[in-house]
This record gives C-alpha cells, structure tokens and sequence, in this order.
C-alpha cells in the first residue's frame, strides 16, 4: 500500500522533502492535494472535511495503513523506518 501524502494544493513546500525521500528510497506514494476553505488562517483546517484524519489540524500529513502521522519531520522517520523494512 503507498504513503498517502495529503498536503496544501499548490504549496508543497513541507512536502518537498518527503516526496523526495520516497522517490529516492523507492517507497510507493500517493499525493492528495487540498484546496483553500476560505479560512483566513489557510493552513489551520477546521471546519473541512479532512480535519477528522489531521492529528494537530495542519498539513502535511501522511497515512499508510492504519497509520496516520503529521509534522513533516515525523513523516520523513515513517517513510525512512519505511523504506528500510
């Protein structure tokens, strides 16, 4: 099953690194993208149909299996324990 790599539509700055530790590491991923809800804070995502899966209410965040992790210092040692298995 690939990493699932949810982060901000047409920002993917946090993002960057982790997309590119699974291409380097050759670990499958998935990237979803999200868009604005209006919310003048437009990383804080309360009030969107996402917020249930965003363990501290930002982006990015990754799921694979029943893992669900966010911080993108946190998902960088997921996908590095990952791709060492």
């Amino acid at each position: 099953m690939p990493v699932k790599i949810i982060y901000w539509g047409g920002i993917k700055a946090r993002s960057y690194a982790v997309i590119a530790l699974c291409q380097g590491a050759g670990v499958e991923y998935e990237l979803v993208t999200t868009l604005p809800s209006g919310d003048p804070l437009p990383w804080k995502m309360a009030g969107t149909e996402i917020e249930p899966i965003l363990p501290f209410g930002q982006l990015p965040v990754a799921q694979h299996n029943d893992v669900t992790i966010g911080e993108s210092l946190a998902i960088l040692r997921y996908v590095g324990r990952v791709a060492g298995d």
